[in-house]
């Protein structure tokens, strides 16, 4: 477990710009904010919401393919089901991410719920 840094807006903001924190995101919890969170963009929205539910329909999709193409097109949609699925939640944690560094309300809510945590970048 990593020890999160208690940082204000304005001293995440100016540390990430300097590249000297990073930004652990909760990927399920990501998925939420993404979903029912107004601050975030309309735009990264949409996106999110197209990829979710292309992701979401790869599943039916194998499982009704499988009676009208050959069997193994249907079974690799199938399969790739699962990775399309956590690269959604990936790009959800992303976008929340990048929401927090815009907005000062959204970065309290997350980092008060866990949802977010700032920690030191290792040095190299």
């Amino acid at each position: 477990m990593r020890d999160y840094l208690q940082l204000s807006h304005q001293e995440f903001v100016a540390l990430h710009k300097a590249g000297k924190v990073e930004i652990a995101t909760n990927r399920r919890d990501a998925m939420t904010i993404c979903d029912c969170d107004p601050r975030i963009d309309r735009a990264e929205k949409f996106w999110h919401e197209v990829f979710k539910w292309g992701a979401l329909g790869m599943f039916p999709a194998g499982i009704v393919l499988f009676f009208f193409i050959p069997w193994y097109w249907a079974l690799l949609i199938f399969i790739l089901a699962f990775p399309s699925s956590k690269g959604v939640q990936n790009n959800a944690a992303g976008i929340v991410a990048r929401s927090c560094l815009k907005d000062e309300g959204l970065y309290d809510t997350c980092v008060g719920a866990g949802i977010v945590g700032v920690f030191k970048q290792p040095e190299r």
